[in-house]
């Protein structure tokens, strides 16, 4: 029963450091990795001329899967056949983790943190764990401490994932910290206080076996349950940034429009230009062109930088301002080219100026709203100044700075 519980935490093991591993490594599995070979030109085997070198392309996911699976094999073997000493033993596990790590994307200095940091991890929770278990007079040793180490294993690799996350600007909910650290944290407590009271050694085993699978399909489903919610805030995103595209798009056929009606009444306009100024009606001239002017200006477009997503957005939701009733003010300096990626441009000013036009709407006249944008040294400072209604139905100018 130990071997079946040996070989079982020792796969378990090996997806641990699979997570691990996609932490500090990249690598998608529609990859190729490519193989130095021997093929024909025409594409057969050895044998017959017009032999040329060339390459084998296999998925990528086929040949980790292959990595993975000679590492788990060799690892094994090794403990429960040959019955290697240690030192055989981590020098195996150090060459099969590099095996594995060979497939991810990453230079070889992040490679070998990985898998250093993988084996050291893996190392110090089984020692960890076994000085614990002998202090407290645990009767299922091996059982239960592969079992417990391998559950400590994975929960830091969950907590490093998440904080890798927050780090990279997912917003993680407290609830997906607490499941991290004390799904398997009860789990461990079940399988020491628990699993070790019962008495034969085939129960313990089952039932450290049902541990480990209950927590690999919960961890299973809040993935996919949290894939479900990114790829629904990504398509939100999208569905904004077509809108302030589209937005932008509108503003642009409609000038052009008013420009080649222009175009085409020119010589009209010169003409009724020409008869005024012969006739000396300066203020008529002045009138003439005021109004050519306001029917070629595009109503709408209140900002022009030259970067469409940002222009997109600010005459989209400026126009919404002033459905509300607003004045508006702009100040805006900005380079075409802003080094900004645009989910998080759609979600700062999709934001700020959504909960700017709501307030609008909750107050009376007179309303106003300011948006100021400036970038320096690297840096983009965004004001959006708004008037809103307090709680002693004042309305008052509110800002707020990013």
């Amino acid at each position: 029963m130990e071997t079946i519980i040996y070989l079982a935490g020792n796969g378990f093991r090996l997806y641990i450091i699979s997570r691990l591993f996609q932490i500090f490594l990249s690598g998608s599995p529609d990859d190729q990795a490519i193989l130095p070979g021997i093929i024909n030109v025409d594409g057969s085997r050895r044998g017959g001329g017009g032999m040329k070198d060339s390459y084998l392309h296999l998925p990528l996911s086929i040949v980790r899967a292959c990595a993975f699976f000679l590492y788990y094999l060799v690892n094994s073997l090794g403990f429960l056949v040959f019955s290697w000493n240690p030192g055989i033993i981590i020098l195996t596990n150090l060459a099969g983790a590099l095996l594995v790590a060979c497939t991810y994307e990453g230079k070889w200095k992040q490679r070998i943190l990985a898998v250093v940091m993988a084996m050291a991890l893996s190392t110090i929770c089984e020692d960890l764990v076994v000085y614990i278990l002998v202090r407290i007079g645990t009767e299922h040793i091996v059982s239960v401490g592969i079992a417990i180490a391998n559950l400590l294993f994975f929960m830091i690799v969950l907590l490093l994932g998440q904080a890798a996350d927050l780090r990279h600007g997912r917003d993680i909910p407290p609830a997906e910290w607490l499941a991290a650290a004390v799904i398997p944290a009860i789990s461990m407590l079940v399988s020491a206080a628990v699993m070790d009271k019962c008495v034969e050694e085939r129960s313990v085993v089952l039932g450290e076996i049902s541990l480990i699978l209950m927590n690999l399909l919960v961890f299973f489903l809040l993935s996919k349950i949290q894939n479900s919610y990114q790829q629904q805030f990504d398509l939100q995103l999208l569905f904004q940034e077509n809108k302030a595209y589209e937005s932008q798009i509108q503003i642009l056929r409609e000038s052009e429009k008013k420009i080649s009606a222009l175009r085409h009444d020119t010589r009209n306009h010169l003409i009724a230009l020409r008869e005024m100024a012969v006739q000396g009606e300066c203020e008529e001239i002045q009138r003439y062109i005021r109004e050519i002017y306001d029917e070629i200006r595009p109503k709408q477009e209140w900002i022009s930088t030259g970067n469409y997503l940002i222009d997109g957005i600010l005459n989209l939701k400026l126009t919404d301002a002033e459905d509300a009733g607003a004045m508006i003010q702009t100040e805006i300096c900005i380079p075409e080219n802003l080094q900004i990626h645009s989910r998080d441009i759609i979600v700062i000013l999709g934001n700020l100026l959504d909960n700017a036009v709501r307030a609008l709407y909750e107050v009376d006249k007179p309303k106003s709203l300011k948006v100021v944008m400036e970038a320096d040294r690297g840096l983009l400072h965004i004001q959006v100044i708004n008037t809103y209604r307090q709680e002693k139905e004042q309305s008052e100018d509110h800002p707020r700075r990013i």
